[in-house]
């Protein structure tokens, strides 16, 4: 539920993905993906972004458990522009593992002659009890510059468990706090995810 970190990207969600071509090319320890993207047709007319960027990851010890990665990505719509750099890591030791993310963005608002930027942080801890049981605990955090200031906070906690290879079900709470006003916002869900295969 990356929630506070998905707004700090601009996206409204998981959901709200543009049309996208990318190119994937790997070896035993690195990974490199460039790509170009277009509007999905879901976005306001005015936020129809379009542009492209990279994504790389090497894995240092080779054996998958300590991964670190870049991302970049530029874009325009009829609004301005914006341009994100980030770095990210997975580490994994034996039942329990750590990802980080830190993301600065860059935007500039043309009509309104606004230049500002944001940092997003999201991390994550999580604990396997067991192969189908997972536990994990998310701290995330956003600050825009001035003329659009807003600083949030969201601290969740998360159960999940694989009822079967094709059922989870999940189980999140958590508090969202705004450092600029003060208001408290809980957070509460419950997921139902199933799959079938082709």
């Amino acid at each position: 539920d990356q929630t506070t970190y998905i707004k700090a990207r601009n996206r409204l969600g998981y959901y709200d993905t543009p049309l996208q071509a990318k190119a994937l090319l790997w070896r035993k320890r690195w990974f490199v993906s460039p790509f170009a993207y277009a509007p999905s047709g879901r976005e306001y007319g005015t936020a129809r972004e379009k542009g492209g960027g990279l994504m790389a990851e090497a894995d240092l010890l080779g054996k998958g458990k300590t991964i670190v990665g870049v991302n970049t990505l530029g874009g325009a719509d009829r609004n301005g522009h914006r341009v994100m750099s980030g770095i990210y890591t997975r580490l994994g030791f034996g039942r329990w593992g750590v990802f980080a993310e830190h993301d600065y963005t860059r935007r500039e608002f043309t009509a309104k002659d606004a230049r500002f930027g944001q940092h997003a942080s999201y991390f994550q801890a999580f604990h396997y009890f067991k192969e189908w049981l997972v536990a994990s605990t998310v701290v995330e955090r956003l600050t825009v510059q001035r003329p659009y200031a807003e600083r949030l906070w969201a601290y969740k906690a998360d159960l999940s468990a694989r009822l079967s290879s094709n059922v989870t079900m999940g189980l999140r709470g958590g508090v969202q706090r705004n450092a600029v006003t003060g208001q408290l916002s809980p957070v509460v869900s419950v997921t139902l995810a199933m799959k079938t295969v082709m």
